[in-house]
């Protein structure tokens, strides 16, 4: 995929195209990768009862390859057609459209009472849900933890790339106080 740019620079224009997903409807987000799409056309062919043997026939393996997509596309169409059957994405009803937005407005409100907790004026790690305020070694944790893991990667590719340690060698345990619930529930219950 690195080199694809220079290897085959009409299939990397696809890509940058956006052509690498099939649409399965004409519903917003309803599109998935190729791959995903054949193994539903596959499910949808095979149906309950399963395609038993079709692999030990070339003859009917070939059919169904060939005329998989069509019936696929006929009973799609058949099912569009059929009364009462709705085409419409949960998410896209009025209720839950309503819904959600209730949840946005009741997030926007608690980040009014409570301040922004993305914000960096507060050096405090606080519960939304029960106020409660993490030690400060949690809080420490938490702004230190992307360093360590780097940290820990690279030690990891170094030592491995450069034939020290084995690549099978156990990687030891980080031990943040963070998922140490002793020390959080402590302050929790003090």
């Amino acid at each position: 995929m690195l080199n694809l740019k220079q290897s085959h620079p009409d299939v990397e224009q696809q890509f940058q195209n956006g052509n690498f997903t099939v649409d399965m409807s004409n519903k917003r987000f309803s599109a998935m990768s190729i791959d995903q799409a054949h193994e539903q056309m596959n499910a949808v062919i095979k149906g309950d009862g399963g395609v038993v043997g079709i692999t030990e026939s070339e003859a009917a393996l070939t059919r169904w390859i060939i005329a998989s997509p069509e019936i696929v596309r006929l009973l799609s169409e058949f099912e569009g057609h059929v009364e009462g059957v709705s085409d419409e994405h949960h998410e896209q009803k009025p209720g839950h459209q309503k819904r959600f937005q209730q949840h946005i407005l009741s997030l926007m409100q608690v980040f009014q009472d409570v301040g922004n907790p993305f914000s960096d004026t507060c050096d405090e790690l606080i519960a939304f849900d029960t106020n409660n305020v993490a030690p400060s070694n949690a809080c420490s944790s938490v702004t230190t933890a992307h360093d360590i893991g780097l940290e820990q990667f690279n030690a990891f590719w170094n030592e491995r790339v450069h034939g020290s340690v084995s690549v099978l060698t156990a990687i030891p345990r980080n031990k943040l106080s963070l998922f140490n619930c002793k020390a959080v529930c402590d302050v929790c219950l003090a």
